[in-house]
């Protein structure tokens, strides 16, 4: 009996990709314009024409809407509009009051005092981002608004789009949706752009006017269907896709828009799917050659020019999601506009009291999706603001800094660490703790330096390296770095994360036996007792780098923190979040510094009673405890003089030596 052959299994053709096939089909245009009709079709001079004309969409947007959509596209008469108005549009406004204060260009010309655009201070700005609330209309904006008004315009061009913009002949240019999926993008923007389509009387007699030239010739100009809608003489299509940074790529795009991009991953440079930073800017990309050629035409004199366009409205996550981001950078002179609107703000039907409900269940989850106003990080470990700004105090100081140094042996080059020394330090005699949590190629490497004052548990020391664009050399640290620091101070304990530490920890063990030194890998009680700690006001860091009111206002990020040791690790303890009973790191940033500085208070709360034996406060720096063999003493290095003191066991029951008073030398 011969062998079944195999079911062919044929491999799912996205929306896009049968669109791009329509595109790219071989037809000759030069003659379709003038043949279909279109051109003798209506065209809107403004988007509220297109949004309340009859002839096109005709409906009543939101004043809020009406205002976002035309400072967007700068379709309004600086000169002849009461700009204080504008720019403090009233929610409970109707679109007639809007009207009768905000005098409109129709095609990049003021009917009322015949300036046109170019006479006007414009930004001709080319991206949208909105941090609306739900329910706010961020939808009925971007896919039921500038997306299908956008289209218009560039259907209405007198010329083909590839011959505006000098592009190639016949060159396709597309318009895509995206959210984290597939089926999320249609459910969402693309069923609200086809439904405006669907509602609008101008897109319908512009499909009548197609479908009778093809009926008339035989010749298909155009494809609506559920998952795509491609306008083949014109070269132009849209539909929707999963943000995928492997599919987004490569095409030209005259819009995109993405659907909440605040909720999508934006610290995993790395990730394929629901990058929010690698979807942005594959976007972004894709329309710089329609921007590039607008920008052209604009400089040779021509008005009312369709650009690139990228509209991003959504609800926030948490203070430094990518929408936040987004708005943050919209500053003028980027031609990017940003808003920050609350439900209540937006839209006139929901009232501030009409979520009271949804406030009294949850205050700060309710905050979030309708003020619009995130918490510094979602599902925080350690939520209490005032105890992490407590921790650092003014009278706790560095007794040493980390700074990163860039070494080239041969071709190869790699990153290290160098120590500044402070001369004087209250704590550089003290019993210590030195934690590290090592980074190599994607994380940073930290180290935390942890001795008791009192009933306090202090961090003297807290620094990182980060490997940007040169990855840490852990050899080298180990060098450069953290003997050093055991040689220096009075280091009792050397404990490391359990990544990538066995041959340091061995060569201390071997080298220096009054050090015990050994990995741990925190676990989920270590944490809470650690995070107990600082809620009870036992733990200090030295004062903060920046102004604390700044730090947790989501304007902060590794960049800016970048050599702020101290800073970065108050807002790493504010977002590091909880996951089950997992710690995991904030969802837009690091936590080295906090994960040593975690890994050193547990391990100095363990072996507190060794960290309070008595030492020698402003004694002989470099005094150390050295073990023998039924006796105890301590050596200065200075001198080679074996000094007599008080006896302590270490935890493994090993004699110390605390020297208490003594000074160098002394006998």
């Amino acid at each position: 009996m011969p062998p079944k052959k195999k079911a062919r299994v044929r491999k799912p053709v996205s929306p896009v990709e049968l669109m791009q096939t329509c595109l790219e089909r071989d037809l000759d245009t030069a003659f379709l314009h003038d043949e279909t009709g279109e051109l003798d079709l209506p065209r809107a001079g403004n988007i509220i024409e297109w949004i309340m004309d009859p002839r096109f969409y005709g409906v009543r947007p939101f004043a809020r809407q009406m205002q976002a959509a035309v400072t967007f596209l700068e379709q309004y008469c600086p000169f002849c509009s009461d700009m204080e108005y504008l720019k403090r549009v009233s929610v409970d406004d109707t679109s007639d009051d809007f009207l009768e204060r905000i005098q409109l260009l129709r095609f990049g010309i003021c009917p009322e005092c015949s300036r046109t655009e170019h006479d006007m201070d414009f930004e001709f700005y080319y991206e949208f981002s909105g941090c609306w609330g739900m329910r706010s209309g961020k939808t009925a904006v971007t896919a039921g608004m500038l997306a299908p008004y956008h289209l218009h315009r560039l259907l209405m061009l007198r010329e083909h789009p590839s011959s505006y913009y000098s592009l190639l002949p016949g060159q396709g240019l597309t318009g895509i949706f995206v959210a984290v999926t597939a089926g999320q993008a249609r459910e969402t923007l693309w069923d609200a752009f086809t439904a405006a389509g669907a509602a609008s009387k101008g897109y319908r007699e512009y499909f009548r006017v197609l479908r009778s030239y093809e009926k008339r010739t035989g010749q298909i100009v155009h494809k609506n269907l559920d998952t795509f809608i491609a306008f083949i003489h014109k070269g132009l299509g849209i539909s929707y896709m999963g943000a995928d940074t492997r599919t987004i790529r490569g095409r030209t795009r005259f819009f995109s828009a993405i659907d909440e991009i605040g909720w999508f991953d934006h610290q995993d440079s790395a990730r394929i799917r629901a990058n929010a930073a690698e979807t942005h800017k594959a976007c972004v990309r894709s329309l710089r050659t329609v921007r590039a050629a607008a920008s052209r035409l604009r400089d040779d004199g021509m008005i009312n020019v369709p650009d690139g366009l990228s509209v991003n409205i959504s609800s926030p996550a948490e203070r430094q999601d990518m929408i936040l981001s987004l708005v943050r950078s919209a500053k003028p002179g980027t031609r990017k506009l940003g808003s920050h609107l609350a439900t209540w703000e937006c839209n006139p039907t929901i009232t501030r009291a009409d979520l009271q409900e949804e406030f009294d269940k949850d205050e700060q989850e309710a905050e979030r999706d309708y003020g619009a106003i995130p918490p510094l990080a979602a599902n925080r470990f350690i939520s209490n603001d005032e105890a992490i700004i407590g921790a650092s105090h003014s009278d706790v100081h560095m007794m040493c800094s980390l700074v990163s140094e860039v070494k080239t042996v041969g071709t190869s080059s790699f990153m290290t660490g160098r120590l500044r020394h402070r001369e004087e330090n209250r704590y550089a005699q003290a019993p210590c703790v030195l934690a590290v949590d090592n980074g190599e190629a994607h994380n940073s490497l930290a180290v935390a330096m942890i001795c008791l004052d009192g009933d306090n548990f202090v961090a003297p020391l807290l620094g990182e390296l980060v490997p940007d664009p040169h990855r840490v050399s852990l050899p080298s640290v180990e060098e450069d770095v953290i003997i050093p620091l055991v040689e220096k101070y009075n280091v009792r304990y050397v404990v490391y994360d359990r990544w990538e530490s066995l041959r340091t920890t061995q060569y201390l063990d071997q080298h220096y036996q009054d050090v015990e030194c050994y990995r741990y890998s925190m676990q989920y009680d270590d944490f809470t007792t650690v995070r107990s700690l600082l809620l009870d006001g036992g733990t200090l860091v030295p004062r903060c780098e920046v102004p604390i009111d700044t730090l947790f206002q989501g304007d902060m990020d590794a960049n800016t923190l970048a050599g702020k040791p101290v800073a970065s690790f108050l807002l790493q303890a504010a977002t590091v979040r909880l996951v089950g009973h997992k710690i995991a790191k904030p969802a837009h940033g690091n936590d080295d510094i906090w994960r040593a500085w975690a890994l050193g208070v547990r391990t100095a709360h363990t072996h507190r009673d060794v960290l309070a034996a008595p030492y020698a406060r402003g004694g002989t720096q470099g005094t150390k405890a050295v073990i023998y063999k039924g006796s105890a003493g301590a050596m200065s290095r200075s001198t080679g003089k074996v000094l007599v003191g008080d006896v302590a066991r270490n935890s493994k029951g090993q004699v110390l030596i605390t020297v208490g008073s003594m000074s160098r030398g002394r006998r």
